[in-house]
């Protein structure tokens, strides 16, 4: 993963994030979703796939498996890498940075 972009600090506008199979997930307040788009606009900003898959590495993967209950999960059109774990260690660092900046 590479991150660019013209801001100065990540989440500013303009700053967007390359994945390894090429897509780039803006950063901002105007393109965040629960789920995907939808199946027309084939654009994967959700946090889960219109597959109802969480983009963590293991649910949304190409190959179709079933869950503990026996329910059919993946079989995404093709693989994704783990969105939410760094997403939320993102968040983490700068509420993180947040509190380090109030202390005296």
């Amino acid at each position: 993963m590479t991150i660019s972009g013209t801001g100065a600090i990540a989440g500013s506008p303009g700053d967007t994030v390359k994945t390894t199979n090429g897509d780039r997930h803006i950063v901002g307040v105007d393109f965040w979703s629960l789920t995907d788009s939808g199946w027309g606009e084939a654009t994967n900003w959700g946090l889960i796939s219109d597959r109802d898959s969480a983009y963590n590495g293991k649910q949304t993967v190409a190959a179709p498996g079933k869950d503990s209950w026996g329910f059919p999960i993946c079989g995404e059109d093709k693989s994704y890498w783990n969105y939410i774990d760094q997403a939320t260690q993102t968040n983490v660092n700068i509420i993180r940075q947040f509190i380090v900046d109030k202390l005296p």
